[in-house]
């Protein structure tokens, strides 16, 4: 294992291409829900899925919950993925990995009531303030995982304010994940870098090249784990890192 080159991947806007950005001509679907196409592979996508295509181990490292992160289309075969911000790990042949579920049952099972009282805070604020979001208790293999917020009007003033909200009654360890128009409340057990950190221990082997991939300020903990980093350059960290430089 230790030949293995391991790249943990996030997925959305980092390996494809979403909604917020438009697809170029010669894309392909990379994810789908219901509704209809969610991602897009573009062409110098796929051209770098084909350069690590039989050279290194694709591991999808997501805030996806496992059944969203299933929808995604890898040219590859299936692999590894770090599911449900580090809460799930799936096996190549999608069953969870027995070990790291046990560690997260116990953890998830002690913070259910704390994010009961969280989800009931956010209900309480958008009825008092007519705030048109949806919200939920985000649930893996049976695991209460994390709060799920979305504005159904895409309203970033009013997305400002349940982050304000929730910032103010966080217990200590606690985290906000705030990314467009997903706000996300995560106990202290929740993270990828957890989870990789994890992984590279009981799976890949810490002697293992490890590769990061993300576009997200969220997303540099867990590169941040791993022996090189990769960003896209129209990403949000590229652009933090431009200006950081700007200043030198």
């Amino acid at each position: 294992m230790q030949d293995t080159i391991w790249i943990f991947a996030d997925a959305d806007d980092s390996l494809f291409t979403t909604q917020r950005t438009s697809p170029v001509d010669g894309s392909s679907e990379a994810s789908s829900d219901a509704k209809g196409t969610t991602g897009w592979f573009t062409p110098k996508q796929q051209a770098f899925l084909r350069l690590v295509d039989g050279r290194s181990r694709m591991v999808i490292t997501t805030a996806r919950t496992s059944k969203a992160a299933m929808t995604i289309k890898l040219p590859a075969p299936a692999d590894y993925k770090i599911c449900s911000f580090g809460g799930i790990i799936r096996m190549p042949d999608g069953t969870a990995e027995a070990r790291w579920y046990a560690i997260m049952k116990e953890k998830s099972q002690a913070c259910a009531p704390t994010l009961k009282k969280l989800d009931e805070l956010i209900a309480a604020t958008c009825a008092a303030e007519s705030i048109d979001a949806r919200h939920h208790i985000a649930t893996d293999e049976g695991l209460e995982l994390f709060l799920s917020i979305k504005h159904n009007k895409k309203d970033m003033t009013q997305m400002a304010r349940l982050r304000d909200v929730l910032q103010a009654a966080l217990p200590e360890g606690w985290l906000l994940h705030f990314n467009g128009n997903f706000l996300a409340a995560l106990p202290p057990h929740l993270r990828k870098e957890i989870a990789l950190g994890w992984f590279k221990v009981n799976i890949a082997g810490v002697d293992s090249l490890s590769i990061g991939f993300g576009d997200s300020y969220t997303d540099l903990s867990f590169m941040g784990e791993c022996d090189l980093a990769l960003m896209p350059t129209k990403s949000q960290n590229f652009k933090r890192l431009l200006e950081e430089v700007s200043h030198v």
